[in-house]
């Protein structure tokens, strides 16, 4: 398999396609496993956040392993062999707990959150120990044999089902997120990205898997490194895409006494109303006291759903908007000058919009102006 077996070539030339998909394994392993690390490290830890580091995590390690099949390194730790099938198996329970934590469920047991994983241990662990006297330890690429393993291959065909069973339950949940009546598709644009690109990233690979086609299953892989390293960066952009997007009303004991008599069904999309179509942030007089006057609800009520449910404070919401439009006026508006773009999105002085402009986007106003006129220019 692969159209650079058995040719020779000199150390000058082109790497073959059995190279480039290999190098391509190893490049996307480094790259999911790195920044799923980076999920945990950046982000307070919880089950949203955990499941989805999980999820590239997984896929990272199933891309490490597949360059040692291709490289013919995995005869050098045979247990390891099949480790991709309890891989598998991590990916729908991380993925369904993704989005019903985005969803807003409660947070699970750990117990009952870690008992989802505990079939991928199994598999795991009997790979592990199964012992390699009669197994087939798989070796793809140049070196690849033809000996098939059936027991690994029933294996992998259940965990392909019950990831199909769980990317079915996931897609319910989304469905019904979209179709409640309460939230529009601005707020689930995260979970459609990273659901949609894992979907298309597995549908590849397993078409290539099954069909015998490296160049598929590559890149599937490749699709969801990118998808990887972009939804970290978006996600550290627009937080709201790692936490809940809509949550019940607490009960008592779970913060429910501040929140006592709150329905979030209704404040959310008020505050959000308020914040995103009728842009109070322009009123440079704007408080959380005043805005929590508007919605009805006390000052500590708001500032808890703030901190709680949509994981910001007052200020960085309130200036994340700011900016967001700042930002539009810069590239879509030369005439007007910065100080008045400034002021027209509720700052109160140049220094104050150059100072929160320069910790959103990482320049200040001016050349952020400037890049873009660039482009525009140049396209």
């Amino acid at each position: 398999m692969g159209a650079g077996a058995g040719i020779h070539h000199n150390a000058a030339s082109l790497p073959t396609g059995d190279e480039v998909i290999t190098y391509l394994d190893l490049i996307s392993s480094v790259i999911m496993i790195f920044f799923s690390t980076l999920q945990l490290a950046v982000k307070r830890r919880t089950q949203l956040t955990v499941s989805l580091s999980l999820i590239f995590l997984s896929s990272g390690c199933v891309c490490l392993y597949y360059w040692l099949c291709r490289t013919g390194l995995i005869t050098a730790v045979p247990r390891l062999a099949h480790i991709d099938i309890g891989l598998t198996l991590i990916q729908g329970p991380a993925m369904y707990s993704y989005v019903g934590c985005v969803k807003g469920d409660a947070p699970r047991k750990s117990s009952r959150y870690l008992a989802g994983y505990l079939p991928a241990l199994a598999v795991m662990l009997f790979f592990c120990f199964r012992g390699t006297g009669n197994a087939v330890v798989p070796v793809w690429g140049p070196a690849a044999g033809g000996a098939t393993d059936r027991i690994a291959f029933v294996f992998g065909i259940a965990a392909d089902i019950s990831l199909a069973v769980y990317f079915a339950l996931t897609a319910r949940i989304i469905w019904g997120m979209f179709t409640s009546g309460r939230r529009s598709i601005r707020p689930l644009q995260g979970v459609l990205l990273l659901f949609g690109g894992t979907f298309c990233a597995f549908a590849l690979f397993s078409l290539g898997f099954y069909m015998e086609k490296e160049a598929l299953s590559a890149s599937g892989m490749v699709i969801y490194s990118v998808l990887c390293v972009f939804f970290f960066l978006y996600s550290q952009r627009y937080p709201e895409y790692t936490r809940p997007i809509f949550r019940e009303p607490e009960s008592a004991g779970a913060g429910g006494t501040k929140l006592s008599g709150i329905d979030l069904t209704a404040v959310i999309p008020a505050l959000e109303e308020f914040v995103e179509v009728k842009r109070v942030y322009r009123d440079p007089q704007i408080s959380i006291q005043s805005l929590s006057v508007r919605l009805g609800i006390k000052t500590h009520q708001l500032s808890h759903i703030l901190n709680n449910r949509m994981g910001t404070s007052f200020k960085s919401y309130i200036n994340a908007h700011r900016v967001c439009e700042a930002k539009t006026l810069l590239a879509e508006a030369p005439e007007l000058s910065i100080l008045d773009i400034g002021f027209s999105v509720g700052f109160n002085s140049k220094s104050s919009f150059n100072d929160v402009f320069m910790k959103e986007t990482g320049s200040t106003p001016s050349e952020y102006r400037k890049k873009s006129l660039k482009k525009v220019r140049e396209s």
